[in-house]
């Protein structure tokens, strides 16, 4: 997990090994496209690039649900 290129990849590869495909065609897909990668490791280059540049979204949503609410000003 230490060698996804985001945070968010960290995440999901967690979620993946904790709780595993169990339907024959998912895991035929998911093993499609990690063939695909395997067989193309410019095009895997490219998009750990792309990925590296994206925000952690995931994170974000997740510090602004816990800030404290800040009490708005009375109008008078």
């Amino acid at each position: 997990m230490r060698r996804t290129q985001t945070v968010s990849g960290s995440r999901a590869l967690r979620a993946t090994i904790l709780q595993p495909l169990s339907e024959a065609d998912e895991i035929r897909r998911r093993q499609d496209v990690l063939e695909a990668l395997l067989e193309n490791p410019a095009g895997a280059a490219a998009i750990r690039q792309l990925l590296g540049k994206l925000t952690d979204v995931e994170g974000l949503v997740g510090m602004w649900s816990w800030r404290p609410k800040q009490e708005e000003p009375d109008e008078a």
